[in-house]
């Protein structure tokens, strides 16, 4: 937790990308009593705009209230299944601890608006009412309530968590053959009719009609359909859909928890315990069964698209790799066999992975290679491995904490915050990225002052007799220098439209010039 804190705060790269931004712009549009529809699935996700509306109800618009919302539900899914294993599982749960909470893409998305890390939440909390439930006869009738109703909120987070229906349909048909349970599976189906009923009977009762939500998902791939069908071949599906996925978690860290989970079982395949209502069988068929429709399933029902092998998708699966992990160690140890397996697995890894990606294995290969040829050294290996694994997992986070900001929003909001500042009465024209102009109101709480106006570089060359009693123009060099936003030209190329421009004010990477009248656009 304490990891994830300080990454929150010295990482925080401020308003990040168009994701961000829409999610904030709904939850101030739902806090002015304004929300309404646009035909983006993002106006869909009601769980992720309303609860960071009412924070910035409570502590007001800005880039660290705007993300505070996902940084709470990673750290409460780490609240939970502490509090849930720490007693009885003390091994298994310090190794989950450390897989999950020092996990870079989890770090990293603590400071973006988006949907998964409160997807991780959720679906995280469904999971462990169920795993209660596991070898029990009956349990109160609220927990099918408390069940039903987190997976209606994940439901209205992100509707990737349709994939964890296999694992409860699972799970209520065992329980409904061996007559147990059945007043709670009866409970939580007529609370999810309820539910569901009064969701989409709001649909029906708007303009577009009950599957709306859905025609917006099917509409945004439909949009993609030319450009994935295009770039596709059998050849590359055929890989998506075999090896393709374990490259992606050798490519991205993930291979982790599962090399450990995969050495312990192939070198004590007679200790693992696969019973639904054991802990350990618990957590790995959930991670089978959530896997399996990532892996295999369609995101469109008009044509056959795999979901795209992005880290954030998977973060819902996370819990389950981990404890899984968490529990084969726990269950077998590192015996000599165990260290062989280990060994073998990460140098597989090491082998396979690309450029940096290779310190996540070469010292555990190093480590279960020099323990397993030296038995001398076997426990020292066994005392080793977790601190090991926390230096690998902190080298990632550590390195971007250390490296300058990418896109230098703080630093461009101190320049605006100086130069065309909230309470002027001067009109203002600004002319700057895309990015920056389609997102400014954001730097003013989305209440941009009447007094500014803002522009791109390309529409300010076809502006024609646009009055203002000053004009700047701002040249980010984060901005333009990151491919996965602008990577546009340099500030030279941008000045050659307006000679005489004078530079008033520098902070870091982002560069603000006066323009004189007779250049002004």
């Amino acid at each position: 937790m304490v990891c994830n804190l300080l990454y929150f705060f010295l990482e925080h790269e401020g308003l990040y990308h168009q994701d961000d931004y829409s999610y904030a712009k709904h939850a101030y549009d739902a806090l002015q009593g304004r929300f309404c529809a646009t035909g983006s699935i993002f106006c869909h996700r009601l769980m992720v705009t309303l609860p960071t509306a009412a924070v910035y109800a409570v502590l007001g618009v800005g880039p660290y209230t705007t993300t505070l919302y996902p940084l709470l539900c990673t750290l409460g899914t780490y609240g939970l299944l502490y509090q849930t294993f720490q007693k009885e599982y003390p091994v298994a749960i310090s190794w989950t601890l450390v897989f999950l909470g020092l996990f870079y893409f989890l770090l990293n998305t603590v400071n973006y608006l988006y949907p998964d890390n409160l997807l991780l939440f959720y679906t995280t909390a469904c999971l462990l009412i169920l795993y209660k439930t596991r070898g029990k006869q009956q349990v109160p009738w609220w927990w099918a309530v408390g069940l039903v109703g987190l997976g209606f909120c994940a439901f209205l987070v992100k509707e990737t968590v349709v994939y964890l229906l296999p694992f409860c349909l699972l799970l209520a048909v065992q329980d409904l053959r061996k007559k147990r349970l059945v007043s709670f599976w009866l409970v939580g189906v007529g609370v999810g009719i309820v539910l569901l009923g009064l969701y989409f009977g709001f649909y029906s009762q708007t303009e577009r009609g009950l599957w709306w939500r859905f025609e917006e998902i099917e509409a945004y791939s439909l949009h993609l359909k030319e450009g994935y069908l295009n770039r596709t071949s059998s050849l590359a599906l055929m890989k998506r859909l075999t090896y393709g996925p374990l490259l992606f978690f050798i490519g991205t860290g993930m291979a982790v928890p599962l090399v450990f989970l995969l050495g312990c079982f192939l070198a004590h395949p007679e200790k693992q315990q696969w019973s639904l209502n054991s802990a350990q069988g618990y957590w790995f068929w959930a991670m089978v069964f959530m896997l399996a429709p990532l892996w295999l399933g369609t995101v469109s029902l008009d044509h056959y698209k795999p979901m795209s092998l992005v880290p954030r998708m998977l973060h819902p699966l996370l819990p389950t790799f981990c404890l899984s992990a968490g529990f084969a160690i726990q269950t077998t140890g590192f015996t000599k066999r165990t260290l062989g397996w280990l060994a073998g697995l990460f140098i597989m890894c090491a082998f396979l992975a690309y450029g940096e990606m290779k310190v996540y294995y070469v010292p555990f290969m190093l480590l279960f290679a020099a323990a397993w040829a030296l038995p001398r050294i076997s426990t020292l290996a066994a005392f080793l491995a977790l601190p090991v694994l926390v230096v690998v997992q902190l080298v990632r986070p550590a390195y971007f904490i250390w490296k300058p900001s990418v896109n230098n929003y703080f630093a461009q909001a101190q320049v605006l915050d100086k130069y065309l500042p909230a309470s002027t009465t001067q009109t203002m024209l600004l002319i700057s990225d895309p990015m920056t102009t389609a997102h400014l109101d954001f730097f003013y709480g989305f209440e941009i002052p009447a007094a500014i106006k803002a522009v791109s570089f390309q529409d300010s060359l076809t502006i024609q007799n646009r009055q203002a009693e000053k004009v700047y123009l701002l040249i980010n060099n984060g901005l333009l220098g990151n491919p996965e936003i602008l990577g546009q030209p340099t500030d030279q190329e941008l000045l050659k439209p307006f000679p005489g421009a004078k530079l008033i004010a520098q902070n870091e990477k982002v560069k603000l010039f006066l323009l004189p009248q007779k250049v002004r656009p």
